[in-house]
């Protein structure tokens, strides 16, 4: 598998465009023969909202691009056997020799489209089976409809080691909980996906996912087995879990998701240089 990196788009960067190109240039299955290449990767994003972290020269792009597939007909002369990669955070009509990377998609089967883990955070993954609190919530509760909704729900379950608050609640700093919660609440926000998804695996913290209506928020999917590390349940399993599935699991079980949640965040999760690998891997899978 070859990929050429569409440099010439450089005006359309958006916030973490710099680092994925970077990371492209120095893969080895980069190329600079554009014939070559079985993938042309643009390097953009309409992610206008990806978090910073750090210090790093990130460009901003102040175009606005209305129309994908005739930005691809304008800027991109792809031949037939070839095909273009789009990073664009929500599933939109491409062309048919377009990939598009996202962090969400209908739970249909479109080989058109990787969901790719959102944010990271650099924090250090604690193992530590013994933390603080059990399970743990601290965000905007009014991103969505459903965010509330479920957020209510688990309100009713709130103690000393299940916390679950509102962003402005200044009782529990955000970081602390991630770093000190055996289990982590992935509600959907104002989109399907949360960047509290990969936080949580970064931080050790066991994702438990309130799966969206319709959605399909798991990253590189078809690499990795989320029912070693992770629970998944729908809105109307909340009881269940509270009442039943935490109280009731084995030590054993839970050092188990914990090793597989490391070994999943060191190879998938942990930088954006393994996010792209993943890419890469599921990009390979489909050359063949």
């Amino acid at each position: 598998m070859k990929i050429f990196v569409c440099n010439k788009l450089y005006d359309f960067f958006t916030i973490y465009s710099k680092e994925i190109m970077y990371i492209c240039n120095n893969s080895n299955f980069t190329t600079d023969q554009f014939k070559q290449a079985n993938y042309l990767i643009t390097c953009l994003s309409d992610e206008l909202n990806y978090p910073i972290y750090g210090n790093m020269d990130y460009a901003n792009s102040k175009n606005k691009i209305k129309d994908i597939n005739m930005f691809i007909k304008k800027f991109v002369n792809l031949n037939n056997s070839q095909k273009i990669i789009v990073f664009y955070h929500t599933p939109k009509v491409f062309i048919d020799n377009t990939i598009n990377v996202c962090y969400s998609i209908p739970d249909d089967d479109n080989k058109n489209i990787v969901i790719c883990p959102p944010a990271i955070k650099q924090y250090k993954f604690n193992k530590n089976i013994n933390k603080k609190y059990l399970i743990s919530f601290k965000g905007n509760v009014n991103a969505s409809k459903e965010r509330n909704d479920v957020f209510n729900i688990f309100s009713k379950y709130s103690n000393d080691k299940n916390i679950f608050i509102e962003r402005n609640n200044n009782n529990y700093d955000y970081d602390e909980l991630m770093n000190n919660s055996l289990f982590s609440l992935i509600i959907q926000g104002d989109l399907p996906w949360s960047y509290r998804f990969t936080e949580s695996i970064n931080a050790g913290s066991i994702p438990i996912i309130i799966k969206p209506q319709n959605q399909n928020i798991l990253a590189f999917h078809e690499l990795i087995d989320y029912s070693k590390f992770s629970i998944i349940i729908d809105q109307n399993n909340i009881h269940d879990l509270m009442t039943n599935i935490l109280p009731n699991l084995l030590l054993e079980s839970i050092n188990n998701m914990l090793t597989n949640l490391e070994i999943v965040n060191n190879k998938y999760f942990i930088s954006r240089k393994n996010q792209m690998e993943g890419l890469f891997e599921i990009l390979e899978k489909k050359c063949i």
